[in-house]
């Protein structure tokens, strides 16, 4: 597959802009408008694409109390709300206030709202589910929530799209604790909702598109380690919840006894080596859910969601997937097509 660097990124960006403009169908200049409707060339059209729900932008109390508001505050106000409010917000929220019964915060647009409301709304024990197609404001706020999960929908399929890096160390496929304890997240969901328990599931490993080096005679290249992750993930979330990492390990032979004699020497008994830090482990290590509903596949480099070309972008693309199969019921009726 062919590399979507930032400059064949663009190229198609700029070929698609220019056949749009072309066609006419973008960078129309209108000549006048009213919100439902707008003057193109002469013609008048009527606005599909107004933001205006409540079609209130030619209301005469509106424009009125516009008009008032910039006569008595100016243009802008050029301060930070968290020190130093202007009245007009507080007018306002409290209206929407009483309007919806809900408290209301107001921000100046969809962007800010959202990269504002997500990361205090959604707490680590939330699950939030993105389409992929929805407004890059959203995939941005989404972004912010270390630890919470996030299912992305892809291609029609619900995709719980987890972070490589928090999973797996560089080059290697044995889960991290911190990887552990999102899996087990996951596992408690889906056990929980029987909606979810009987249905099928696969499991997808990515990678990047940078080659294999200390991990190469291991895993050959980045299929062999997708699918390796994937199924890791695969068996720790169909282990039960005592695992393999319960039983007991074997105790170590018992050191030599000293020799008797003359010709003994006291050995003089080692210093004890301090244990290196370990990543704090679950207490279940296993999700328990039925190994017949779960398969693993690796996909490699071949399935990019963004391009390779930023570091931000190849750790974007190192990750497992967990994807909710489409059930046969859900599926197209060929017959109906004959």
């Amino acid at each position: 597959m062919p590399r979507l660097t930032r400059e064949r990124k663009n190229k198609t960006v700029y070929r698609l802009v220019g056949e749009s403009q072309t066609q006419g169908l973008i960078f129309n200049r209108a000549a006048s408008g009213n919100g439902p409707s707008c003057v193109v060339d002469g013609k008048t059209l009527r606005n599909f694409g107004s933001c205006s729900y409540m079609g209130l932008e030619r209301h005469p109390a509106l424009l009125a109390g516009a008009v008032a508001a910039l006569e008595h505050h100016g243009s802008q106000f050029s301060f930070s709300r968290a020190y130093l409010d202007s009245p007009l917000y507080q007018g306002l929220e409290e209206a929407l206030d009483e309007i919806t019964g809900r408290a209301t915060l107001v921000a100046p647009s969809t962007t800010l709202a959202h990269l504002a409301a997500l990361p205090v709304l959604v707490s680590d024990d939330d699950v939030v589910l993105i389409d992929q197609f929805a407004h890059a404001s959203l995939h941005m706020a989404t972004d912010l929530l270390k630890g919470t999960i996030v299912e992305r929908i892809r291609h029609n399929r619900m995709v719980i799209s987890l972070p490589g890096d928090v999973l797996f160390d560089s080059g290697r496929d044995e889960l991290k604790g911190g990887g552990e304890k999102i899996l087990l997240q996951v596992a408690d969901v889906i056990q929980n909702d029987a909606a979810l328990r009987d249905r099928q599931y696969q499991v997808a490993g990515h990678t990047d598109d940078q080659p294999l080096k200390r991990a190469a005679d291991t895993f050959h290249d980045n299929w062999g380690l997708s699918l390796m992750r994937a199924r890791q993930v695969l068996v720790f979330l169909v282990a039960p919840p005592e695992g393999d990492k319960a039983a007991k390990k074997a105790a170590p032979p018992p050191a030599p006894a000293p020799k008797a004699g003359k010709d003994a020497k006291a050995e003089k008994p080692e210093k004890a080596k301090p244990a290196p830090a370990k990543e704090a482990e679950p207490e279940r290590h296993g999700g328990n859910l039925n190994p017949k509903h779960w398969s693993a596949s690796g996909y490699g480099q071949t399935d990019p969601i963004v391009a390779n070309d930023t570091p931000e972008g190849r750790k974007k693309n190192r990750r497992v997937e967990l994807i909710l199969m489409p059930d046969v019921e859900e599926m197209l009726d060929l017959k109906s097509l004959l």
